[in-house]
């Protein structure tokens, strides 16, 4: 499917308010906050914690929040990170692919922004998303998203053709795993990423 957005989206960078380790500002989680099925003051685990920001952002908001990434340097800055801001995180060094045994359905909500994305779509993308909803409990919500293909090139100044927009295509392979794997889709929209980029966001329940 193919999406026209104006040029100006880059501007939403300007709201920016997370780290890289994120493709979104908060914006974002307070519209997935705001929907009647958010679950509140439950367990989280954030895929590919990085710097910490996301994850100090969910335990502010009442989560209590396992933050599981590969990179042990990036771990000791979000300890540092929710100590400044007397935050409480419970951090795992661990591959998103490989995670560590954690206990099944003990989970209400699960941030995975990265890792599915970058699986092929099919079978492999199926498993690992099929392994995310066990750890859910049965109300529990997944938040996924995926990058969209870079833009078709524009033309030139003054070639035939040119518009204000630039035309992105995402695959719906993406969204119907989720449903393959077990979930139920509640929300799917185009979301700007801070470089001024899009990205599909989901919200699946398990």
């Amino acid at each position: 499917m193919g999406i026209r957005v104006p040029r100006t989206v880059s501007q939403s960078a300007d709201r920016v308010r997370l780290g890289h380790e994120a493709p979104y500002s908060f914006d974002c989680f307070d519209e997935f906050l705001a929907t009647d099925y958010a679950p509140e003051s439950c367990r989280a685990v954030l895929l590919g914690c990085r710097d910490g920001r996301t994850a100090i952002y969910l335990a502010r908001k009442g989560f209590a929040v396992l933050g599981i990434d590969p990179d042990r340097e990036l771990l000791s800055g979000a300890r540092e990170r929710a100590a400044m801001a007397d935050v409480s995180l419970d951090l795992m060094a661990g591959e998103p692919l490989g995670l560590p045994p954690l206990p099944e359905e003990s989970f209400g909500l699960i941030v995975d922004l990265w890792t599915a994305a970058e699986l092929p779509d099919g079978l492999e993308r199926m498993e690992f998303l099929a392994s995310l909803r066990k750890l859910l409990r049965r109300d529990g919500i997944l938040i996924s998203s995926a990058p969209a293909p870079k833009p078709k090139p524009r033309p030139k100044e003054g070639a035939p053709g040119q518009d204000r927009h630039r035309t992105y295509a995402f695959s719906n392979a993406f969204v119907s795993d989720f449903t393959r794997a077990g979930f139920t889709v509640l929300f799917e929209a185009i979301r700007p990423s801070p470089p001024g980029d899009l990205r599909r966001l989901i919200h699946a329940r398990r």
